[in-house]
């Protein structure tokens, strides 16, 4: 059984960039560890299926078909990939699946996670290929991440709200004005009535000026 495949850059850092993935062939030998480092040693098997499971697309799988062994000048046994033939065959399977994906509407609680390269989704080059490892149903995952930020791909809580709920919240009570108390008056405001010239008795509030201390 063969076991996870990490991937590293040259200074050890864990993962791939898939930005890097994409660059050249001379530059990704260059910048990732053990390039030459042989997988699928002794494996009994040329071809094997690579699935992503991406949080915010739980429905959507599509395993792919790669070579995990090539033939040397058509002798065999053929000789297993190299992890610089390994990543170059999972950059192929990585994009694939990117496009497929941008275009499927992603589980509400990782909708933070939608890929895509609208405003607020994972563009392609955020993401990082950490390894390629055996699942119990036969098939190989492909573990990818975000890019520095491994807290993001824990869900976020989502309370769906229905309408009735959402009226109770925003309903403001009525408030009859005849229920109001009128203001209590002050010392300094005396109350004067006399009939308005717009017809309706009106009450006139004449406000005395408080006296100004001399200072001795």
């Amino acid at each position: 059984m063969v076991g996870a495949v990490d991937f590293a850059t040259a200074d050890g850092t864990r993962g791939i960039p898939v930005r890097m993935l994409m660059a050249s062939r001379r530059a990704l030998h260059s910048g990732m560890q053990n390039p030459k480092w042989k997988c699928f040693a002794g494996w009994h098997r040329d071809t094997e299926w690579v699935r992503i499971r991406w949080p915010a697309y739980p429905q959507h799988v599509a395993p792919k078909s790669i070579v995990v062994s090539q033939r040397v000048r058509f002798k065999k046994p053929r000789r297993p990939v190299t992890r610089l033939e390994l990543a170059v065959a999972l950059a192929g399977v990585i994009t694939e699946y990117y496009s497929e994906a941008t275009s499927l509407e992603p589980a509400p609680e990782y909708a933070h996670l939608a890929l895509g390269s609208a405003e607020g989704r994972v563009s392609l080059y955020g993401l990082l290929m950490v390894c390629l490892r055996p699942a119990a149903d036969g098939i190989f995952d492909l573990v990818l991440e975000l890019i520095g930020d491994e807290d993001a791909m824990k869900p976020r809580i989502v309370r769906r709200i229905d309408v009735a709920e959402l009226d109770n919240l925003i309903a403001v009570p009525d408030v009859r004005l005849d229920s109001v108390p009128p203001p209590e008056a002050g010392p300094s405001i005396e109350g004067v009535s006399g009939a308005g010239p717009a017809g309706p008795e009106t009450t006139v509030l004449k406000v005395e000026r408080a006296s100004t201390p001399t200072l001795q």
